[in-house]
């Protein structure tokens, strides 16, 4: 009898279980963006944006920078990293501050970067060296504090509450199916190791998908999306647990298709057939997706409370606010602002444009503006960032 209750009990558990898996799967917000033969064009205006606000880097010989690979603000300040490496801290206003950090070989120096976090608490920079198994820490006015062990190949971080989340780059031909993502202390102490979901077997070629791991904080939230799924995950509790779906209908790389990549041309091959998230962002009620598929790019704007706001378009956003530049956005640095950047080059060229003189933006006296900001820089200028705010 008592046999009979248990083996009972077990089924029971293990259907409740799977139901709940499952309830919670179909539960998801679900975004269609299969359908890349149907697209439109986008308007800020369309986005409901409220404004857009253009802040000029500050320039100079000291601290020219090439184009911006990633920003991250801070309470009252950014830091720019970019496409050789640096490490550039500026106020809101574009005001610069300092440098943080050296490129070299000494041993308060880094040679390459891929990746960097911020803790916000301790108002520290960390920055991965990937094949040298550790983290170096800096603080924001530039100083070296430290080195810190972190797993090896470690390419992407981001500091969070409950420790800093490492994900190891092993597309290099060393992967061995085994754990890709870590949780470490501020010492380098392993907290957590996370089975791999999509597991795979290395061939001999040597390469990979730079954006087979995207990782995004929105809100006090960590969001992680890997390219072998159309799931995004949100980090909680130490867990990654599902968030929403961005349904590409099939068009996913999956492990089997990575398997079968052996040389450059069959590489060329499975990234050409198949979709592939390059960015990803939340911003207000709208989630944003910059993908490509069949060697064309995309930009899929979807709404969590408007199911029928469902917009897949191969163009910039056009900007009918001031008559500014089409806009990609990049990240947000609030829950209602988004920001994008411009080089001052192609901003003069732009208002230069007969586009831009013939156009009859929302706000005239805004078009103005822009025009007098445009006048003002230098072409050699540092990137141009753009605020991006949508309506309360």
């Amino acid at each position: 009898m008592r046999i009979t209750y248990l083996i009972w009990t077990i089924v029971v558990i293990s259907f409740v279980s799977c139901t709940t898996q499952n309830n919670t799967e179909t539960s998801l917000t679900r975004f269609n963006i299969e359908d890349t033969n149907k697209t439109s064009k986008v308007r800020l205006s369309d986005l409901n944006v409220k404004s857009i606000q253009y802040v000029p880097l500050e320039t100079d010989t000291n601290f020219l920078m090439s184009d911006i690979n990633k920003l991250v603000t801070t309470d009252s300040t950014l830091v720019i990293f970019d496409f050789n490496t640096n490490f550039f801290h500026f106020d809101l206003n574009g005001n610069f501050i300092n440098k943080i950090g050296t490129i070299g070989k000494g041993p308060q120096e880094y040679q390459f970067a891929f990746d960097f976090t911020i803790d916000h608490k301790k108002k520290q920079l960390l920055i991965p060296i990937m094949n040298e198994s550790r983290l170096m820490i800096y603080s924001l006015n530039g100083k070296f504090i430290k080195s810190i062990p972190c797993p090896k190949y470690t390419r992407n971080l981001f500091h969070t509450d409950e420790g800093i989340i490492c994900r190891c780059d092993y597309y290099g031909g060393k992967y061995k199916g085994e754990n890709s993502i870590f949780l470490i202390d501020d010492k380098g102490n392993i907290i957590k190791r996370f089975s791999d979901k999509y597991k795979y077997i290395n061939t001999s070629f040597t390469s990979g998908f730079r954006e087979e791991f995207l990782i995004y904080n929105h809100h006090e939230n960590v969001y992680t999306k890997e390219i072998y799924s159309d799931t995004v995950f949100v980090f909680k509790n130490l867990k990654f647990e599902p968030a929403f779906i961005l349904d590409h209908g099939g068009k996913t790389i999956s492990v089997e298709a990575r398997e079968k990549i052996d040389n450059f041309d069959s590489f060329a091959a499975i990234a050409d057939q198949h979709s592939k998230e390059i960015n990803m962002l939340l911003w207000g009620d709208y989630v944003f997706s910059e993908f490509s598929f069949q060697g064309s790019y995309y930009n899929f704007f979807g709404s969590f409370h408007n199911k029928d706001f469902n917009i897949i378009t191969k163009d910039l956003i056009i900007n009918d606010i001031d008559g500014g530049p089409g806009i990609l956005l990049k990240t947000t640095i609030a829950k209602n602002t988004a920001i994008s950047w411009v080089n001052a080059f192609d901003l003069k060229a732009h208002v230069a444009s007969d586009a831009f003189k013939n156009s009859t933006p929302l706000f005239p006296e805004k078009k103005k503006e822009l025009e007098r900001l445009a006048n003002s820089l230098d072409q050699n200028d540092n990137p141009v960032l753009m605020l991006v705010k949508l309506q309360e």
